[in-house]
């Protein structure tokens, strides 16, 4: 089952746009390109269970996530990509048993698909997860415009963790080459891990390589999607569940901390916090967002080509 997952199950992702079309403000036709423009930004991945409480009950949810939007305007994100919301008889929501309902412990909210969005909202993004190589990712672009870049993850954090480019702003360009064969308007999708996937800080293990990470990902072209407490370095390896711990609001509890299970690798000797990252001008929370920050106010960033600056060195910005 994994393996389908894999190669063939690609996601509709659900994300929370923050602008609305100029079609609905202006009453203009949008062009092509105005709807390209208007897709990029930096975009945050919510396990939503194990985000926000809005509640009390211990488990992230819809109005937990309402009640976080300034936190996240802070940082400088532009869309939420939610996992799924559906009902479902398991915790991460994977296997949904009715794609028309949300499920009570979440919230409420309506759904819609690709065409009939399109109709209504000519800008709407759409993002697929193909958890392959870019020459199998390439054609979903056909019908997507973005696809999460697990080949450029594993570059970036190699390259981080070894303080040395192997070859990112080439390979970089080569997928972008690639997926145009597809579609003119490519919107790449540089991420670093997601919710399946051992969290960057167990694999680095070391901050100033996650600022390192961060800053290669977050300034190549395309839309870069954060997984939720990656900006503060949260751990988690191993088993699922480990890397879905509840969200590190405080360095212990307060209003809003999830408790859906324990925080066994982000406690202890380890345990970053919104709360204290925010305090401290170095923190990487602060490094993420500034970043975020110059990205939202810099359109080559957004849309530009490919970061020559690292080509021609086999040497990366040591921290």
């Amino acid at each position: 089952m994994r393996s389908v997952l894999k190669r063939a199950a690609f996601l509709l992702i659900a994300l929370i746009l923050v602008a609305l079309p100029f079609e609905g403000i202006l009453g203009a036709t949008l062009g092509e390109e105005d709807i390209f423009l208007s897709k990029h930004g930096v975009y945050y991945q919510i396990f939503v269970r194990a985000f926000a409480d809005g509640n009390g009950d211990g488990l992230g949810d819809l109005r937990g996530i309402i009640d976080r939007l300034d936190y996240l305007e802070e940082l400088g994100i532009s869309g939420i990509w939610l996992t799924p919301i559906h009902p479902s008889p398991s915790y991460h929501k994977y296997d949904v048993t009715d794609f028309y309902d949300i499920d009570r412990e979440i919230g409420t909210l309506a759904v819609e698909f690709r065409d009939h969005l399109t109709r209504i909202k000519p800008d709407v993004y759409l993002a697929a997860e193909v958890w392959d190589n870019f020459n199998v990712v390439a054609p979903y672009y056909g019908g997507f415009d973005s696809c999460f870049n697990f080949d450029l993850a594993n570059l970036i954090i190699l390259s981080a963790r070894g303080g040395t480019d192997f070859g990112l702003a080439r390979v970089t360009q080569r997928f972008l080459n690639r997926y145009r064969e597809h579609s003119e308007w490519v919107l790449d999708a540089p991420f670093l891990t997601n919710h399946d996937q051992d969290r960057v800080m167990s694999v680095l293990n070391d901050v100033n390589q996650a600022k390192m990470a961060a800053s290669v990902y977050l300034t190549l072209p395309g839309n870069p999607f954060v997984y939720y407490g990656e900006e503060i370095g949260m751990k988690g390896s191993g088993i699922d569940e480990n890397k879905r711990e509840p969200f590190k609001w405080y360095p212990l509890n307060g209003p809003g901390q999830t408790t859906w299970s324990a925080s066994n690798n982000n406690t202890g000797s380890w345990q970053p916090s919104v709360q204290e990252q925010q305090k401290d001008p170095n923190s990487l929370w602060n490094h993420d967002r500034n970043l975020i920050h110059l990205r939202e106010g810099n359109l080559p960033l957004k849309v530009g080509g490919t970061l020559q600056s690292i080509q021609g060195t086999s040497r990366l910005l040591a921290s």
